[in-house]
């Protein structure tokens, strides 16, 4: 059983649509399950096993599950025998059963689901394709392998059918089991797959917007999103402790608090209303907060659980979204006083956990470890006798959320678990780290290891280039099938023009882009998911438009960075120097958080009000405070001002602290007499 996205979804009568058309904005329509709009023909054929995706260029194939598909077949390995579907989903239905398949004796039954469906109708379809197999072994169990949010459907499937599932082994690689933070992010930019992100740009932003358009009403991706278990159980470098959602300035809900961490019913409620009509939290909840689908302490199903979770040796996923709205300033206006400041549309800020690059450690495992005293488990929702297998760090990034389905020292433990015989010869498993959880003996988590991350603003093309010819971005020659896949490096969309990239430190990379007509921010620091220890800001840059510039990660030098330089006039040599706002290390760097910005107001008479701006900030302190009345012209704030209450309705403000972090645009009404004040 695949994962979400992980299945070819075909018209009747025409071609395949998903995966090979997800680059055609002229195609995905036809997925759409929006009620008011004219939906396609689309059924399951098969699961993606190797696929090629169609664009202007010429892709090669991409491969999903063939590798652990052929390990399952391979008559010296898995010795399975595959049933064979043949782009017929009524062959995996009891009426459409095709029984004369008997004298091969198929042992391996691939289920390829709708995932746009919700995880409910899934498992439905899943009962009714074990009642073909009961065709074939009568009174027979039967074992499950599930990827992703397979997992997640096959665990419906046990709870809808108590005494009936005939299930007696479940094996589950890499499920979100209290769902994903990525889903926010899949949500707010469409990136569904990474590979997208480089693709052209007249490629990707259109079907960027798309893909997001379906999963507004998609079931199967809001039933990723965070889980009520999983909201006290995140953790980050951010004023936000207890919620994978949180405000820091923008009130993106419009309750009035522009700070605040958001229950699981707030956030619930939120996304009910952002992506009205879809009821989007309430599809999640629903799933969720279903008996035993988190928490399966009470599990009495007489299931054989082998769960199998990756870890990364970077904190590289998502962990929190954080909203924000971030001014970008032109300074060659600094010596009039004034900052001419475009305040950006909503992006969405990246705080990033330990897992697998998709999946938090913590929702996969379900096992929340003491920071403080790491063989101290403080809550383990998983069922009595389940063995947690993690592997860490495996060579050729195999830890991440879909290499470990093609990795031999998962395949080794699979094989195992059920039964079967290891091959004659195989090597060593290599960088595989073992994690039974028992409340008797737990073993702690292997530490990750320190990553550069890199929060772009305004920046056009970007790219990370390694010295091996793999590239983030889409020059003329480059096939996709290096794209979105340069070792050590992920990347994320958090905005219309911002990028969260996350880099190894110990390989060398060139990081390039243009400037465009704003000025761009440029933020670097290095550190884990708990601490910074090093940070350099590139506040307000000022660039000739157009002008290309470089930033190169290189391992011997100090912090491990080289300072950004620009090919100011164009003559391909990057000539130029560029001095950043702030270098620091050790704990001035560790202060990775804002300012907190109020507005108090004092009527003075029947037309003019005082405004007393503050900010405060528990790390480095405030520096600067910048307010305006249009939104566009900022002065430093100094004291107290008047302003005429009926021809100025709103002040902007932002805040700078003393290590160059700047707080988001907070817009703040100016009340009418009567009204609170503060």
């Amino acid at each position: 059983m695949h994962g979400i996205a992980a299945s070819r979804l075909d018209e009747r009568g025409g071609g395949n649509i998903w995966p090979f058309e997800l680059l055609n904005k002229f195609e995905l329509p036809k997925l759409t399950l929006d009620p008011t709009k004219e939906q396609g023909d689309i059924f399951v054929s098969d699961v993606w096993r190797k696929d090629k995706i169609d664009a202007i260029v010429s892709f090669e194939e991409i491969e999903i599950f063939k590798p652990l598909l052929d390990m399952l077949t391979d008559p010296l390995r898995g010795r399975y025998r595959e049933y064979q579907v043949e782009r017929n989903p009524d062959r995996r239905t009891p009426a459409g059963c095709d029984v004369t398949q008997r004298n091969l004796n198929p042992t391996l039954f691939v289920f390829a689901y709708d995932w746009r469906k919700s995880n409910v109708e899934s498992a439905t379809a899943l009962r009714d394709y074990i009642s073909c197999i009961q065709q074939f072994y009568p009174n027979s169990k039967v074992d499950i392998l599930a990827h992703s949010m397979g997992g997640s459907v096959a665990r419906r499937y046990i709870l809808d059918n108590p005494g009936t599932h005939e299930v007696q082994k479940l094996v589950t690689i890499g499920t979100p089991w209290l769902g994903a933070p990525k889903a926010i992010n899949v949500m707010e930019t469409g990136v569904f797959i990474e590979r997208v992100l480089g693709a052209p740009g007249f490629i990707r932003d259109p079907v960027l917007a798309e893909h997001k358009a379906l999963a507004k009403f998609f079931p199967g991706v809001h039933e990723l999103l965070p889980s009520r278990p999983l909201f006290p159980l995140v953790f980050g470098n951010s004023d936000c402790t207890t919620s994978p959602f949180c405000e820091q300035g923008v009130d993106i809900n419009n309750n009035g608090d522009a700070f605040e961490e958001y229950t699981y019913d707030q956030f619930t409620t939120h996304f009910n209303r952002r992506f009205s009509p879809s009821e989007a939290g309430t599809n999640g909840s629903a799933f969720h907060d279903h008996p035993g689908q988190d928490d399966w302490r009470n599990d009495a199903s007489g299931v054989q659980y082998l769960h199998i979770v990756g870890l990364k040796p970077v904190a590289d996923t998502i962990g929190r979204v954080i909203p924000d709205t971030f001014s970008r300033c032109d300074t060659s206006q600094m010596g009039t006083g004034v900052h001419i400041c475009a305040t950006e549309i909503l992006r969405f800020n990246i705080e990033t956990t330990k897992g697998d690059g998709t999946v938090p450690i913590v929702s996969a495992e379900r096992v929340v470890r003491d920071d403080s005293s790491p063989l101290r488990i403080l809550e383990n929702l998983n069922a009595p006798g389940a063995e947690i297998r993690v592997f860490f760090d495996l060579p050729n990034n195999g830890s991440e959320h879909t290499e470990l389905t093609k990795r031999i020292e998962v395949h080794l433990r699979i094989l195992s678990f059920l039964g079967r015989r290891r091959p004659p010869i195989v090597a060593p498993p290599v960088g595989a780290q073992r994690a039974l959880v028992s409340q008797a003996e737990p073993e702690p988590l292997p530490a990750v290891k320190p990553a550069l991350y890199l929060n772009v603003t305004g920046a056009i093309g970007i790219n990370v280039a390694d010295p091996f010819g793999n590239n983030t971005n889409q020059p003329s020659d480059t096939n996709i099938t290096t794209l979105g896949n340069v070792p050590g490096v992920s990347e994320y969309i958090t905005g219309e023009d911002s990028r969260f990239i996350v880099i190894d430190p110990e390989r060398e990379y060139t990081v390039t882009f243009r400037s465009g007509a704003d000025p761009i921010v440029l933020e670097v620091t290095k550190g884990t998911d708990i601490t910074t220890t090093m940070a350099t800001r590139y506040q307000d840059l000022n660039l000739p438009e157009g002008a290309e510039a470089m930033l190169k990660i290189n391992p011997d030098t100090a912090g491990g960075v080289e300072r950004l330089r620009s090919d100011n006039d164009g003559d391909g040599t990057f000539e130029t120097e560029v001095v950043p706002k702030v270098e620091t290390e050790g704990p001035d760097a560790a202060d990775t958080v804002a300012p907190t910005l109020r507005m108090r107001t004092t009527v003075i008479n029947a037309t003019a009000t005082r405004v007393t701006l503050s900010a405060t900030d528990t790390g480095s302190g405030v520096k600067d405070v910048f307010f305006s009345l249009d939104g566009t012209r900022f002065h430093r704030y100094t004291s107290a001002f008047r302003i005429n209450r009926a021809r100025i309705r709103f002040i902007h403000v932002f805040a700078d602290d003393n290590v160059a972090n700047r707080s988001s645009t907070v817009t703040f009404r100016i009340p009418r007499p009567g009204d609170d004040g503060s």
